[in-house]
């Protein structure tokens, strides 16, 4: 591994643009905000890209964030900027949605209003990213000083990591969990209709979507439709497709009635849950009494790990109507729209203006191997002998299978389980997914919730607390270990093994 640059993760089908924009405000625009820069490198291998950080800069931009962390006038500040930003961003990529009336010019326009919105939101939307990018021994360095706190305050390892848990989980919905109340309710509104749930417990889902749009069932197709219109976006991820169509939720709805799901006390809960979090917090602050430094960083904690994700959600909305324009674009410049997603933002905007950019063979060399890093103020692409000397002495990821008794892990959620492994890392791969089992996954996403709601208990590869993963499961109550390494590597379809995600541990039997 070359000295300057640090692995951090592996993300699939991720497009050069518009994520230069996210390089930029991680690479460059933090220095504004906290006075330190981070360098980047992002490796793309046929949109297959691994994420590398400077060394020499982690520890700095970490400790930058980490002392803002008591400041409330700084964390005031951070999320009223990186809301506004961010809310600011996805109002103006919904001009996308009208890229065919636009001139060349408007969208060239367009666009560069779109690269400036989200230089901001990612230049304050990445803050809690660094906490978790400064340090090999801790996943993120605010918490791992919350933990060490507690540890000293209980002396009992278990109970800390419960008392984490409660002072550290956000009480706001995510959007996931907005958009699973909705998809209850819409369930009940199906269930009032016996002739419907008769019908769709009866017949295979090969005919439900048939069944659905006859005309007594107008009113339920209608809702339905209504639904997936309004939250297909969080499906969409970096360079789409959307996966969450129709009839993914006719799917769900099918699994729910056939099943004779409690959807009303599933609602209820979901409904109970911000309520119970609060509860749970203020019981954990009773017993242990933090110090007012510690309080606030419990605080900080908390609009950390919610941002975090709340931030991604929002990028993930504006490149739902981004791909609007890569359609337009593709179309005005005679390129197929994966050639358009290998160009930056700037460098869209200029071919729209008839200006210098980068010819068809130079995007599909990118297509197939280039670099995408930072220097200086300015955000740069490589291919060829450049990418060469960019790259040299980094090692390429260990694919192969590693044999261990015993995985270790940073507890998410805790509690115990005991179950089948499913590795699952897209929507494709949910059909294997039964309740119960134990998913494992290199990092979860938005596409596989509904697997997840199925698990006995989630374990991943990356990320720590504040990873979608730790999200979601404390959401939903299971138990989680996050940040093992090697889960997807030593662990496959069928084997059979204890969580013990209090502990941090994953036993094979």
């Amino acid at each position: 591994m070359s000295a300057k640059w640090h692995f951090f993760e592996s993300i699939s089908r991720i497009p050069l643009f518009p994520m230069d924009s996210c390089l930029y405000g991680v690479g460059i625009g933090i220095k504004r905000i906290v006075g330190c820069t981070q360098d980047w490198l992002f490796w793309y291998k046929n949109f297959e890209c691994r994420l590398y950080c400077a060394q020499k800069d982690r520890m700095t931009a970490g400790e930058a964030v980490l002392a803002k962390c008591g400041d409330a006038a700084f964390l005031k500040k951070f999320e009223s900027e990186l809301k506004r930003n961010a809310e600011a961003l996805v109002r103006h990529s919904q001009k996308f949605v009208e890229s065919e009336r636009l001139s060349n010019e408007e969208l060239a326009a367009a666009l560069d209003e779109y690269s400036r919105l989200g230089n901001v939101t990612y230049s304050w939307g990445v803050l809690p990213n660094l906490l978790d990018y400064a340090s090999d021994e801790a996943d993120n360095i605010l918490l791992a000083k919350l933990d060490a706190y507690l540890r000293r305050a209980t002396g009992d390892a278990k109970q800390s990591v419960v008392w984490m848990k409660d002072l550290t989980t956000p009480d706001e919905d995510s959007f996931a969990n907005r958009e699973q109340k909705e998809f209850l309710e819409l369930a009940l509104e199906f269930k009032k209709n016996r002739q419907l749930v008769e019908a769709m417990r009866s017949r295979p889902l090969s005919e439900i979507s048939a069944l659905v749009h006859e005309p007594r069932f107008a009113k339920e197709n209608a809702l339905l439709a209504e639904h997936a219109r309004k939250w297909e976006w969080l499906s969409f991820l970096f360079m789409g497709p959307v996966k969450w169509t129709k009839h993914y939720f006719l799917h769900r709805l099918h699994d729910a009635l056939k099943h004779e799901a409690d959807i009303e006390g599933e609602l209820a809960h979901s409904r109970a849950l911000p309520q119970y979090v609060r509860k749970a917090r203020e019981a954990a602050l009773e017993a242990v009494q933090p110090d007012a430094e510690h309080a606030a960083l419990f605080e900080a904690a908390r609009k950390m790990i919610f941002l975090k994700a709340w931030r991604k959600d929002m990028q993930v909305h504006s490149y739902y109507y981004a791909s609007n324009v890569v359609r337009e674009a593709a179309k005005r410049l005679a390129l197929s729209p994966e050639l358009v997603y290998c160009m930056t933002t700037g460098e869209l905007a200029a071919a729209l203006r008839g200006e210098a950019a980068p010819d068809k063979r130079e995007l599909e060399e990118r297509r197939r191997e280039c670099v995408l890093y930072t220097e200086g103020n300015r955000v740069l692409v490589a291919t060829g002998d450049a990418l060469k000397r960019l790259t040299a002495g980094i090692e390429g990821e260990e694919k192969k299978f590693v044999e261990v008794k015993k995985i270790k892990g940073t507890c998410a959620c805790p509690g115990h389980a005991f179950g089948t492994v499913r590795v699952i890392n897209n929507a494709e791969e949910m059909a294997k997914m039964q309740r119960g089992d134990i998913l494992v996954s290199a990092m979860t996403n938005p596409e596989i919730v509904v697997a997840m709601k199925k698990a006995a208990a989630i374990v991943t590869d990356f990320g720590g607390l504040t990873c979608h993963a730790a999200i979601v499961s404390r959401e939903l109550g299971i138990p989680c270990v996050v940040g093992t390494r090697i889960a997807t590597k030593a662990l496959r379809d069928g084997d059979q093994v204890s969580v013990n995600a209090t502990l941090g541990e994953v036993t094979k039997a």
